[in-house]
């Protein structure tokens, strides 16, 4: 299913942010 993927998605740009 595409919710890995989703997930996957969501904690790149989890990390984007937090980073910033």
């Amino acid at each position: 299913m595409s919710k890995i993927r989703i997930r996957s998605f969501r904690t790149s740009y989890t990390e984007k942010n937090s980073t910033q």
